[in-house]
């Protein structure tokens, strides 16, 4: 009697440790569908732009903050090492290839758009220097002294659109019934380049 008992007990014990052994696992198990669902979400989104004198330029975009923000790097395709790089930023709505100084050599203009209900917009600029490296090109950020009475951006609530016309870059935005366009010209600067706000109208 004694030797059923002590075998019963045995796998009594046997099925306990066997029934923990599987709850153990379970949380394994989740953690690797999350962290394949987080691999997923930061998978890079590349566009490819060739500009005027035939060299393709790559924007890299990926989201590893979330979808709300973005990493940005820009680069010659095959020359990944020398990439510009730009980070948290709004994701990308749009990509214009342009020559706003007319050297021959496209710029590339990353415009960036704001998921809230502002959609507030803002464009980051990166220049070819004879297609041999990459410069940025600086967007002033409005700041609310821009925004008094009497300045570029009064009334500004974003819902920011960019355009290329000629040699110049427009930006819009409504204010009120009306709509805003600073004008802004490509400047060469000690850094690299700048979009210089040259004049602004109302219609």
């Amino acid at each position: 009697m004694k030797n059923v008992l002590a075998i019963a007990f045995l796998f009594l014990a046997l099925s306990c440790n066997q029934q923990k052994s599987d709850k153990k696992t379970e949380p394994i198990a989740e953690t690797t569908t999350d962290n394949n669902a987080q691999s997923v979400k930061t998978a890079p989104n590349n566009r490819e732009e060739i500009t005027q004198s035939g060299k393709t330029i790559i924007v890299e975009e990926t989201h590893p903050q979330g979808m709300s923000l973005s990493d940005v790097a820009v680069y010659f395709k095959g020359d990944s090492l020398n990439a510009l790089k730009i980070f948290e930023k709004d994701p990308i709505s749009k990509v214009i290839l342009a020559d706003l100084d007319g050297n021959g050599f496209d710029e590339l203009y990353v415009v960036t758009t704001s998921a809230g209900s502002g959609s507030y917009g803002n464009v980051h600029g990166f220049a070819s220097n004879k297609d041999k490296s990459l410069s940025l090109v600086y967007l002033p950020e409005v700041e609310e002294k821009d925004m008094k009475k009497g300045s570029n951006f009064e009334g500004y609530e974003g819902h920011d659109l960019f355009e290329i016309n000629g040699k110049q870059l427009i930006r819009s935005f409504p204010i009120g019934k009306q709509k805003r366009k600073i004008i802004y010209q490509l400047i060469p600067s000690e850094t690299g380049y700048t979009l210089k706000p040259v004049s602004s109208k109302t219609e």
